[in-house]
C-alpha cells in the first residue's frame, strides 16, 4: 500500500526533519609497515585524539569516554596482540591536550615492544551537548582550553599546521 501510495506522489512515511546526533567518534588508521615501537604507536593515538577532538568541537560535543587500541594483523604472520583501554575522563570535554594525554597514557602500558602493530585508533564515547554537563562542585579546568585556538590557526593557514607535540 505504502509503495502504491509513493508511487501517485501521496506521502505515506513522514519525513523525520530532526537530524540523529552521533552516539560515538572513531579515528583510526592502518599503518602501511608494521610498527614496532610502542612510543611510535602512542604518538599517533595522541595524533588521533586530537582529530576526535577537532570533530568533536566541529559537532559542538564533548566526550565522558574514551576508548584506544592497537591491534596487530591477523593476514601478517607473528603473535597476535590487541591491547586496548576504556577510560572514563573526569568531566567531558573537546579540549585536545586532555584527550591526547589520556589516550597516551592509557594505551602505552599495554604496548609490548617488538610486537609488529598495524593498526590503532581512538574512539570517543558518550558524546553530549558542550557544557551540558555541570562541572563537578569544587573542580576547575585542568587545561586551558586551547582546541578553538588551533582550529582558528588550522583553518587560516591549512590542515595540519599547528598540533599538540
Amino acid at each position: 500500500m505504502r509503495t502504491a501510495l509513493e508511487l501517485n506522489a501521496v506521502p505515506a512515511i513522514p519525513v523525520e526533519e530532526e537530524t540523529a546526533t552521533k552516539q560515538q567518534i572513531l579515528v583510526s588508521r592502518s599503518f602501511p609497515e608494521p610498527i614496532l615501537d610502542p612510543a611510535l604507536i602512542a604518538e599517533a593515538v595522541a595524533d588521533f585524539a586530537q582529530r576526535a577532538a577537532r570533530r568533536l568541537r566541529k559537532e559542538d560535543q564533548e566526550a565522558a569516554r574514551l576508548t584506544v587500541f592497537a591491534s596487530t594483523s591477523p593476514h601478517r604472520p607473528g603473535p597476535d596482540h590487541h591491547p586496548s583501554a576504556h577510560v572514563r575522563l573526569p568531566a567531558p570535554t573537546h579540549e585536545p591536550g586532555a584527550l591526547a594525554a589520556t589516550a597516551r597514557r592509557s594505551l602505552e602500558p599495554h604496548l609490548v615492544h617488538g610486537i609488529p602493530y598495524m593498526r590503532a585508533g581512538v574512539m570517543c564515547l558518550e558524546l553530549t551537548d558542550t557544557g551540558a554537563a555541570a562541572p563537578l562542585p569544587g573542580t576547575i579546568p585542568t587545561t586551558a582550553p586551547i582546541g578553538s585556538l588551533i582550529d582558528a590557526v588550522n583553518t587560516r593557514f591549512g590542515t595540519g599546521t599547528v598540533g599538540l607535540g
